[in-house]
């Protein structure tokens, strides 16, 4: 995306550290981790296994589970990312452009509105 304004955002998608199949796949991995871990551990934690393997078993489980909600949450701000930028695009491509401004300005003298106010006082301010 071109914004023109230089900002980091520019980048976003480029890196495949920034690439949302990964993510999503790492997520998915978790998960299927933490699945396997559920219905594999009732009979690998049935029986008489010491306290340091429960406790390792149950850590293991929860890292992967929180890291399947981290990776979530990090999906859903990229995809809100990319939508912002997308928007801030297409205002600048159109409202935001020069050239439309420019436009505006002529359409408005050639009417002879260039001094009023955009309320003609039919409407409510807001």
């Amino acid at each position: 995306m071109s914004s023109g304004s230089g900002s980091p955002g520019d980048s976003i998608g480029k890196s495949p550290l920034f690439s949302q199949r990964r993510w999503r796949m790492a997520g998915v991995a978790c998960l299927a981790g933490a699945l396997l871990m559920v219905i594999v551990g009732s009979p690998l934690l049935h029986g008489d296994s010491p306290w340091w393997f429960w406790l390792g078993y149950g850590a293991l489980f929860f890292a992967l589970v929180i890291a399947a909600v981290y990776i979530a949450i990090l999906d859903l701000q990229f995809t809100k990312l990319k939508y912002r930028l997308g928007q801030r695009e297409i205002f600048l491509d159109t409202l935001g452009s020069e050239d439309f401004r420019e436009e505006l300005r002529a359409t408005r003298e050639a009417r002879g509105d260039a001094g009023k106010d955009a309320n003609d006082g039919n409407e409510p301010r807001i």
